[in-house]
């Protein structure tokens, strides 16, 4: 129950006391053990009979635990411990803990975003050494059952060998044909590891990230140790290079020189085989005569003369022979100032037409997956691409009313995600003839398909004409299906975190590089980081709902080191919410509040107008939510491209139009540089560019959480006069310009 975005590292209640002068030897424990450590432990009347008993009391109640410590300073002023019977978390300050301690404490239980720990009020150390044999289990087994308990996994395999661990990320990996995350402990001698891409023994303790307290389970690894490479011989992460449309190279490297084998099929069981240079560190094959628009399965082999490693089989695509069209639309006014060459495409209500209109392009297959549906003119035109002969398949969330569903065709298959796990199956997305290269479509971005999201909520859509790409979703779409053909099968579909990784991540579409994400299998949050840490000049974001630390601590970051930011927060006041965070940090960060219709997007754009630079494009199904990372059905999509980027920047500053905000130069614009003086000031103030005062010019304040507090015009002197303000911080914009001041009394 721990919220990677909020883990109680240290500030925790008073310290428990040791006592050297007291030995007691334990017996290891194991999943099994019958022996309660109670037997060899001091009466204490007050004390539950187990640490399993203690976790089925409320939340409030007063407990009396013992146990053994299987962790010590790499994880700060945290602390599991584990009997015979569970395990459990413990939050205390100026601990003197130590792994294989073994301890005897009293607090309360308390929750921490999800998290069941004993909130420490006196503990008492009554001996140490005592060895922990973890518990043997496969990821699918992190659950609620093993919450707070040291376990291990045999065979498992990041699907990110070759980068860096770090302090920030959780990275996934599969066991036992489970996929699961795992986290550093945040003082590790992890990270900055290289991540073994062969077969690890894996062991940490069982955590758990969730804002509502279901679902988001991870292991903590603690050390070196808790990661052992199981061949011999480690293999760095393999990437894919050049891509192109009838070959495919993968680059790696290893710890020894080591021979170069590409293993690869059309099919997870491979069976083909492309060789590279021998007894080598640093490794590169091609594979030869491929079709375009093809999906590659393949895996990376080294080896020496007593060793040998493998990577994790993953999914390449060769470029596809499709237009590469990208298309934009948005169902909310843009600011076409800000165009560069081409004006974004405002299509307000008729966004129901455009649709429809692409829907009826299919001609052999038509699959849609979308979170809640109440529109008839999209039904009908499922049902009008149904009664043409079109395969059409549908998945949606079952938690949702989905009331234009009534009105489809019987005879369309639909399957609901049901397990009520956070917002469930929340994609938006529609793949159109994956196997035509000319009519291959894939249709995504942030709207739903109800009244709401289509007509007064503002949303983005986003449609390609690429093969590869078709290919690509109709792999995730038919993962959720549990079939490649017309009829789903439940009992193979999967959702949620059952998924895996079985999806290609890099495209080129028209000659742009797109990159491809799927929740929560894939590590969207880190995708996300990573685009927003790649900014050299400007951030603009727009979010409905921003809960994730990681994300907006690589916001202030950037802006720390030169940046400009900039963004919206819909739900700025929700729980969790990193609205104030960037405030206060200095990233002007504002509401959408008072305006009709919610602010929907999940997006940011990076560097737009500077095409040296990279511009770039994340958009798509996924919050900035913990939710989003770990329990829901999601799609990102992060487009390079300056025309791409150039359009959402026409829509996020239509936006800021909306709440009356300015604050970048346009370049050949403006050669403003606004001041308000004096600042600080008790609410008189006096606004110039440079040594010219701004007279008759309109202004907008607001305050510290992002809210208008005050707007107008200033008089013929330049000064505006905020005496009925409170005392604060303030930003104010005039003149496409932003400036801060503080009111004192």
């Amino acid at each position: 129950m721990l919220d990677s975005a909020h883990v109680p590292w240290a500030g925790f209640h008073s310290s428990p006391m040791r006592v050297p002068s007291f030995q007691l030897n334990f017996f290891c424990l194991t999943a099994s053990a019958a022996l309660s450590l109670f037997a060899c432990m001091p009466i204490l009347t007050s004390a539950q009979a187990n640490i399993a008993e203690a976790r089925e009391l409320e939340l409030g109640a007063s407990v009396t635990v013992s146990g053994i410590v299987s962790c010590g300073e790499e994880m700060g002023a945290l602390r599991y411990m584990q009997d015979g019977s569970a395990g459990i978390g413990l939050t205390l300050s100026g601990a003197d803990l130590a792994l294989g301690d073994s301890y005897s404490c009293t607090g309360v239980l308390a929750d921490v975003s999800g998290l069941l720990v004993v909130e420490v009020a006196s503990g008492t150390v009554l001996g140490g050494g005592n060895e922990l044999i973890p518990v043997s289990i496969d990821a699918g087994a992190i659950n609620e059952n093993y919450e707070g308990q040291l376990v291990q996994l045999d065979g498992a395999s990041f699907q990110n060998g070759g980068e860096a661990f770090n302090d920030i990320d959780d990275f996934s990996f599969l066991a036992g044909g489970w996929v699961g995350k795992m986290r550093p402990a945040p003082a590790s001698n992890l990270i900055g590891m290289v991540i073994p891409s062969g077969d690890v023994t894996l062991t940490g303790i069982v955590t758990q990230a969730s804002a509502t307290g279901s679902g988001g389970y991870y292991v903590v690894s603690r050390n070196l140790p808790d990661v052992q490479s199981e061949s011999g011989l480690t293999l760095g992460g393999v990437e894919q290079i050049d891509l192109a449309s009838t070959s495919l190279t993968l680059t790696w490297a290893t710890d020894q020189p080591a021979s170069t084998t590409i293993e690869y099929g059309l099919t997870p069981d491979l069976g083909e085989s492309a060789e590279g240079d021998g007894d080598v560190y640093f490794h590169e094959a091609t594979i030869e005569d491929l079709a375009p628009g093809t999906m590659i399965y393949a895996r990376a082999v080294s080896a020496t003369a007593e060793f040998a490693a493998e990577s994790q089989t993953g999914v390449y695509a060769t470029v596809s022979e499709s237009s590469g069209a990208i298309r934009v639309y948005f169902n909310s006014e843009i600011d076409e100032t800000y165009a560069t060459d081409e004006v974004a495409m405002y299509v307000d209500n008729d966004i129901v037409d455009t649709l429809a209109a692409y829907l009826g392009l299919a001609q052999n297959t038509l699959d849609i997956a979308v979170y809640n549906t109440n529109n008839d003119e999209l039904v009908a035109a499922a049902n009008a691409a149904h009664d043409a002969g079109v395969r059409v398949r549908w998945i949606t969330e079952g938690q949702n009313a989905n009331y234009g569903l009534d009105d489809l065709n019987a005879a369309i298959p639909v399957l609901e995600r049901g397990d009520g796990g956070g917002s469930g199956m929340h994609n938006k997305f529609v793949i159109i003839d994956a196997d035509q290269a000319q009519n291959a479509w894939v249709l995504t971005g942030s709207g739903n398909w109800t009244t709401g999201n289509l007509v007064s909520d503002c949303n983005n859509f986003i449609f390609f004409q690429d093969q590869s790409l078709a290919r690509a979703y109709e792999l995730e779409f038919e993962e959720m299906w549990g079939s490649d053909g017309d009829m789903y099968d439940a009992s193979a579909s999967l959702f949620g975190g059952d998924k895996t990784n079985n999806t290609p991540e890099r495209f080129l579409i028209g000659g742009s590089p797109v990159e491809l994400y799927f929740s929560p299998s894939d590590g969207t949050t880190a995708a996300i980081r990573k685009t927003i840490l790649s900014a050299d000049h400007r951030i603009e974001f727009e979010v409905f709902a921003f809960t994730r630390d990681e994300l907006a601590d690589a916001i202030i970051a950037r802006h720390d080191a030169g940046c400009e930011a900039i963004g919206i927060i819909d739900d700025w006041f929700g729980t969790g919410t990193e609205f104030n965070t960037l405030n206060n940090a200095g990233v002007p960060t504002y509401e959408h509040q008072g305006i009709p219709g919610v602010m929907h997007h999940k997006l940011v754009i990076i560097d737009a107008d500077y095409p040296e630079a990279d511009p770039i494009v994340l958009t798509g199904s996924h919050n900035w939510s913990t939710n989003a990372e770990s329990v829901n059905d999601e799609n990102t999509v992060v487009v390079h491209d300056a025309r791409v980027a150039n359009l959402y920047r026409q829509e996020i500053w239509g936006r800021f139009d909306d709440i009356n905000i300015g604050v970048f130069e346009r370049e050949g614009q403006s050669n403003m540089h606004l001041h308000a003086w004096p600042n600080p000031s008790t609410g008189r103030l006096t606004l110039s560019d440079n040594n010219s005062v701004l007279r008759e010019s309109s202004y907008w304040v607001h305050d510290n959480s992002g809210r208008q507090v005050a707007s107008g015009t200033t008089t013929p002197t330049g000064t505006i006069t905020l005496t009925s303000l409170p005392a604060g911080h303030y930003t104010l914009s005039a003149a496409s310009e932003v400036v801060h001041f503080t009111l004192i009394d």
